[in-house]
């Protein structure tokens, strides 16, 4: 697993900009972005939302990959 601390990104940002991040550091047009595994959450989330709705031991869990996961 790879940690990545997201300095340039607030609570208050959507999580469209850790999708752009992500793809910006991965150089990857296509990347598909899930929060713990589970679900890919809506660009226009706070990410502070998603932080304390899903967020554990201080920490968010993005999981990406390269190709659907799951249909």
């Amino acid at each position: 697993m790879i940690t990545i601390q997201f300095s340039e990104i607030a609570g208050t940002d959507k999580f469209a900009k850790v999708i752009d991040f992500l793809r910006r550091q991965l150089h990857r047009e296509t990347l598909f972005v899930y929060v713990n595994s589970a679900f890919s959450p809506n660009p226009d989330e706070l990410v502070i939302d998603l932080f304390n709705n899903f967020g554990f031991d201080g920490k968010l869990v993005v999981n990406y990959a390269c190709s659907m996961a799951w249909g």
